[in-house]
């Protein structure tokens, strides 16, 4: 397994990750393709964010991303795991390296919005939930927002 940051040539393969790994959890194709369309990462997302993808035999198989707001405060924006990984430790794996990233990028700790599917995930990996924020794909839902504080090495 190895970590690297995202490319160019990557945005097919980073965007098809996402739509696999969101329908994974039932959600169907007229969701899935506003979904992409408000969500897809292009070459601008890239510029302006840090992506890293995760490689097993030199084929994407999951990636992160952090993006700063106004406030200089951090979000990891985008999570995902090809499903094909899911329960094999690809994702805890993924998540310790998305923390070093995250203290390499000066944080003491950074904030991230949950699809209701991976809430346990991030429980598990030690976020605590702080809020909801509503969804702009559907009504009356309110996915958690959710911290993860940094240990410091």
């Amino acid at each position: 397994m190895t970590i690297r940051d995202a490319n160019n040539l990557d945005i097919p393969f980073i965007n098809e990750i996402m739509r696999v790994s969101k329908a994974h959890w039932g959600y169907g194709t007229a969701f899935m393709d506003v979904f992409m369309e408000k969500f897809s990462i292009n070459e601008k997302y890239l510029a302006e964010n840090t992506t890293k993808v995760l490689s097993q035999n030199e084929h994407i198989i999951g990636f992160f991303s952090f993006a700063f707001h106004d406030d200089q405060s951090l979000e990891l924006y985008h999570f995902f795991l090809h499903p094909d990984f899911i329960g094999k430790g690809f994702g805890r794996d993924m998540w310790n390296a998305c923390c070093l990233v995250a203290q390499e990028l000066g944080a003491n700790e950074f904030t991230l919005w949950s699809d209701p599917q991976a809430e346990l995930f991030y429980s598990k990996m030690g976020c605590e939930k702080i809020g909801v924020k509503k969804s702009p794909l559907m009504e009356n839902r309110y996915p958690s927002i959710m911290r993860y504080k940094l240990q410091n090495n």
